[in-house]
């Protein structure tokens, strides 16, 4: 269970050379698309990945202080769009800001598809981090094509979701055929006009 400290543009030779139950954790500053904005980088190890400087007593750490922070603002920030697949059970993610910047008309910005026992802590996530990005639409979608099942969202803000302009109605959380959801203090703001989550079974 090797501690690994990840530089900015070395996220993908990380995660390669981790083994199951390690932790990656990230370095200050913003941490570019690890597939160049080709798609999504498939995460299919049982890993931690963190923030550089948080720990367990951060829990809630998200939901704390004004609203007036966003995701330029943190000093540990990721843009990547992510698949979970079956080998990711049991991850955690936690303690920095998460933008998915692409366009996308697929399901979602971020798939968990066959992963399950997924824990997202103290995250701040957004798929427009800032006046550059394109807009996005969903931020996260669990359970579809696939069956998932057990997730839970700590101390988590969403801000930024989805294009008001095209009224799109999209979502921070699309759990679709999810089984045991828990969504925990969590913040949800600044959202397109729809609904903060949409559980469908």
């Amino acid at each position: 269970m090797a501690v690994t400290e990840v530089d900015i543009g070395e996220f993908s030779a990380a995660y390669t050379a981790a083994a199951t139950d390690d932790t990656l954790v990230l370095g200050p500053g913003e941490h570019p698309d690890p597939t160049g904005a080709a798609g999504f980088f498939t995460f299919a190890k049982r890993l931690n990945v963190i923030a550089d400087g948080w720990d367990e007593s951060d829990a809630g750490m998200m939901i704390r202080g004004s609203f007036g922070h966003d995701y330029a603002s943190l000093p540990v920030r990721f843009k990547t769009r992510f698949t979970f697949r079956a080998g990711a059970t049991g991850s955690m993610l936690a303690g920095f800001g998460w933008s998915g910047t692409h366009s996308t008309s697929t399901a979602g910005t971020n798939l968990i598809r066959e992963a399950t026992d997924l824990w997202f802590r103290d995250l701040h996530c957004t798929n427009r981090g800032g006046p550059e990005a394109a807009p996005g639409r969903i931020f996260i979608t669990a359970g579809a094509p696939e069956a998932n099942a057990r997730q839970r969202w700590s101390g988590v803000r969403f801000r930024l979701i989805g294009d008001p302009l095209r009224d799109n109605h999209d979502h921070p959380l699309y759990l679709k055929n999810t089984s045991f959801p828990v969504v925990e203090d969590c913040l949800f703001y600044d959202i397109a006009d729809g609904w903060c989550f949409h559980l469908y079974n």
